[in-house]
């Protein structure tokens, strides 16, 4: 009974200890970062939002510049622990420096946001500065935890314009499935490792199972209860689209990824329910949770390879421009301008006007500011536009 009882006290202390703990995130407006500070501030921790800019509703916010490791210094002074995400390409920035700042003052441990990428993909410039991080991370001394997810749900994001303007969808590669990964599920592993014991662990994250741009669109279909239209983009086509915003590197990468994905790539992962000790959320109920943002514009739609809830798809009708006989996959119809934004008003995502970006963006933290140099205003707009 004594031992009993001791062990119990030893666990509360331990629990009052995490919750005391002040946890920094770095990367809290995106589609990641606000889940997990929602998750940990509800669990009782005291968590700090660090980023370029003031975070609405995020708590207690301290502003840095990763791109400035010197800044860090105070933004982190009083955390333990220490959650990093890298904004845009991240290619312009120093993870030693980095790193070094942030032990500096005290943090004992360190969960990274990289991507799945990062090992599938080795030969991928767009995917190097995140194998430096990685690399850097497990040198820095911290307890270390590295989360490798595959493509997100909140990617469907992209098609907001597509679906309220005309009702529908477009695509490169319909028919080849991935296990696209909830990001709701990030954020509950990452809260897991930045409170826990997961120290020098490399999670892969994905869903529960594979799923192709056309089982998106028929499962977004379902959760609004409306028929939806989906165009297969050419992979010059969806190119076009992307590098509008995306660096080309990154661009010609996530096309191998989405179009000849390896078989590590196409794997799902049985991380999430070991650290989470459930399965991980699938596609459709992503789709249920975000339906409104979809909310469908009026007027006539335009439907090309109609998509029904049931998923039942109906003959493809032609979408030529009578001056050119080209088909227009990327450009919406009516005044939707491919620069203008939209924002989603639980994640304050900007999302391009075109069809479909798969690939790892995001909006809320921390990339180099240099005015004269091309590569980082590329990342910049790049990083300013869209999340993950």
């Amino acid at each position: 009974m004594a031992d009993a009882a001791r062990s119990s006290r030893l666990v509360a202390s331990d629990l009052r200890a995490q919750i005391a703990s002040m946890i920094a995130i770095i990367g809290a407006t995106g589609n990641v970062g606000r889940p997990l500070v929602r998750a940990l501030a509800a669990a009782g921790n005291k968590v700090v939002a660090i980023s370029r800019h003031a975070v609405a509703g995020a708590g207690e916010h301290r502003t840095a510049d990763l791109a400035q490791p010197a800044t860090l210094g105070a933004a982190l002074r009083g955390a333990e622990a220490m959650f990093l995400m890298i904004a845009g390409a991240g290619d312009l920035l120093d993870p030693g420096a980095i790193l070094a700042a942030a032990t500096a003052v005290g943090v004992r441990r360190v969960v990274l946001l990289s991507s799945i990428g990062a090992k599938t993909r080795p030969l991928a410039v767009s995917h190097e500065p995140l194998r430096r991080f990685e690399a850097e991370v497990q040198r820095s001394g911290a307890a270390w935890t590295i989360l490798r997810p595959g493509g997100f749900d909140s990617n469907a994001f992209g098609w907001v314009p597509g679906v309220r303007a005309q009702r529908t969808i477009a695509a490169p590669f319909a028919d080849v499935g991935v296990p696209l990964v909830d990001p709701d599920d990030i954020a509950d592993v990452a809260a897991a490792a930045l409170r826990g014991d997961h120290a020098g662990q490399v999670y892969e994250l994905t869903g529960p199972a594979r799923i192709s741009p056309r089982e998106q669109a028929s499962a977004l279909a379902a959760a609004l209860d409306t028929p939806l239209g989906f165009v297969e983009q050419t992979r010059a086509e969806a190119a076009a689209v992307w590098t509008q915003f995306m660096p080309a590197t990154v661009v010609e990468t996530t096309l191998d990824a989405l179009g000849q994905p390896t078989a590590d790539e196409q794997r799902v992962s049985p991380d999430i329910a070991r650290v989470l000790g459930r399965a991980p959320r699938p596609f459709t109920a992503w789709a249920a949770r975000n339906a409104a943002a979809f909310s469908l514009a009026t007027g006539q739609p335009t439907l090309v390879n109609r998509v029904s809830p049931e998923g039942a798809r109906g003959k493809p009708q032609d979408r030529r421009s009578p001056a050119s006989g080209a088909i227009d996959h990327t450009r919406p119809r009516g005044d939707h301008d491919q620069s203008s934004t939209w924002r989603h008003p639980d994640y304050e995502t900007a999302a391009p006007r075109s069809s479909s970006v798969n690939v790892r963006v995001r909006i809320d933290c921390l990339s180099r500011g240099h005015k004269d140099d091309t590569r980082q205003q590329r990342s910049r707009t790049w990083t300013d536009r869209r999340t993950r």
